[in-house]
């Protein structure tokens, strides 16, 4: 089939009927790094399911239809059992896979392995905060952590694997996000940033002054034009596509999330709304999510059902985060601070920026 949307329709169609196509599974809550406003840091770290758990998780999202899956943390290369994790995934048929990582710790054994699956695509993401060493090393509190970025970035890449890097924006590093993108990009990184923030209230890092509609459309300036031109292609669809009755978020029908100790939830956002858990129940996949009242009722909200957005101007720029709903207010009838001051920022960027209005 060569039209992309068809694609797109029929995988939603599936989604819909309770079988996700995107699953992650978070390893393990340890990590290398201490980047200040991480969300997994700011809490206690979940216990963690052993190899043979973690073969069955993999084996149920298969079996559920899942073609794309992560594997992320924490950091996933503290695990022992990490080759035999990714040997085991590469090896069981999905479509993609993509290793969620800071970088630092890609062994050599790692990157073989991940070199000798040809027949799919892999992808190993590393997230990074400038693309000066003493930086984004000072942040993330790793001595020489950029140099292994892109010194392990090169290796993946000469054994034919895709490596990204993802620059979370943040105040610090927002005035050098076109220069990083070229940084990366020349060396043959694919790049993405990052903007949506998942934990804003924390002892460690202050992000509140990070999700003004202010940030955001300084952001949008910054921000490099290919990430600009995908943020306000994916907004402008809502123009003419009943943007009221849209679905809450489609990851909702389209993704879920395995924690470090087998708990389900429809995304990482949604670690505060379990499911159920996927070693601890011996039903499917697809069981353990049709039986969730709680799951189905959450899939079948449309924004029209949250009152604040049926008359709002900007709902049209708008993607709601359950997520972020339910971390800041407990239920999903209140739209969260950060996601109005986007969609602000959306609009007034597109009204007012030549740019975008050629996008």
């Amino acid at each position: 089939m060569n039209d992309p949307g068809a694609v797109d329709n029929i995988l939603l169609d599936i989604s819909r009927r309770g079988l996700p196509i995107f699953g992650v599974l978070e390893l393990t809550h340890r990590c290398n790094a201490r980047c200040p406003y991480c969300y997994i840091a700011a809490r206690p770290p979940l216990p963690e399911m052993s190899t043979a758990q973690v073969k069955r998780a993999i084996d149920k999202l298969y079996d559920a239809g899942v073609v794309t899956l992560g594997l992320t943390g924490g950091e996933p290369c503290m695990r022992q059992d990490l080759n035999e994790i990714l040997t085991y995934a590469c090896a069981k048929g999905f479509f993609t896979i993509t290793l969620l990582t800071n970088g630092t710790l890609l062994s050599p054994q790692l990157i073989d392995t991940l070199s000798g699956f040809p027949n799919i695509s892999i992808t190993v993401r590393m997230s990074v905060f400038s693309c000066e060493a003493a930086v984004n090393d000072g942040f993330m509190g790793v001595s020489g952590a950029l140099e292994k970025i892109i010194d392990n970035g090169k290796k993946l890449m000469a054994g034919g694997v895709e490596a990204a890097v993802l620059m979370n924006a943040l105040e610090f590093n927002l005035a050098e996000l076109k220069k990083a993108h070229l940084f990366f990009s020349e060396m043959g990184f694919s790049f993405s940033v990052g903007y949506e923030k998942v934990l804003i209230n924390s002892d460690r890092y202050d992000l509140g002054p990070m999700v003004q509609s202010s940030f955001f459309l300084r952001f949008l300036q910054a921000a490099p034009e290919p990430a600009v031109a995908d943020m306000l292609g994916l907004y402008r669809a809502n123009l003419n596509n009943g943007y009221l009755h849209q679905d809450l978020c489609q990851k909702l029908m389209t993704s879920i999330e395995v924690f470090p100790n087998g708990d389900i939830a429809p995304c990482l956002s949604l670690r505060s709304f379990p499911v159920g858990n996927i070693v601890a129940d011996d039903r499917t996949l697809s069981e353990i999510l049709n039986s969730s009242g709680e799951y189905q009722t959450l899939k079948s909200l449309k924004k029209s059902d949250i009152a604040a957005c049926r008359d709002c101007q900007f709902v049209k720029y708008c993607t709601i985060c359950p997520g972020l709903m339910h971390e800041m207010y407990g239920g999903f009838l209140r739209p969260p601070e950060q996601v109005c001051n986007l969609a602000r920022a959306l609009h007034d960027f597109s009204e007012h920026s030549v740019y975008a209005c050629n996008v």
